[in-house]
């Protein structure tokens, strides 16, 4: 599913205001929340190949990084592609989500 403009802006706004992201950090992010959401997509549908499963694996272990760098507390990863599959948990405890796990990166 592909998010909107709208929801791009008020993921960039909270995230502008919860951490010390830049412009580059936040469309890099997002970026790669689509990839992951892509490659979630894809694995309900078939196996992933060794290479997808690679980049998955490495998309997941990057947003960790990302996170600690720009002052996130962490990162949950969902491999269900019927929602948002990837969200971060910010120092003030704000969520944007049902389950109130974190905020959600579009895709």
């Amino acid at each position: 599913m592909s998010a909107s403009n709208k929801d791009r802006i008020e993921f960039a706004a909270i995230i502008g205001r919860e951490t010390i992201a830049t412009t580059a950090d936040i469309m890099q992010i997002l970026r790669n929340a689509k990839r992951h959401g892509n490659l979630a997509e894809t694995m309900c549908n078939r196996e992933l190949t060794s290479k997808e499963m690679k980049l998955l694996e490495t998309l997941e272990a990057g947003f960790k990084t990302w996170a600690e760098r720009v002052g996130c507390v962490g990162v949950v990863t969902s491999r269900d592609p019927r929602g948002c599959t990837v969200k971060l948990k910010v120092k003030s405890g704000k969520t944007n989500d049902w389950g109130q796990e974190g905020i959600c990166v579009p895709q």
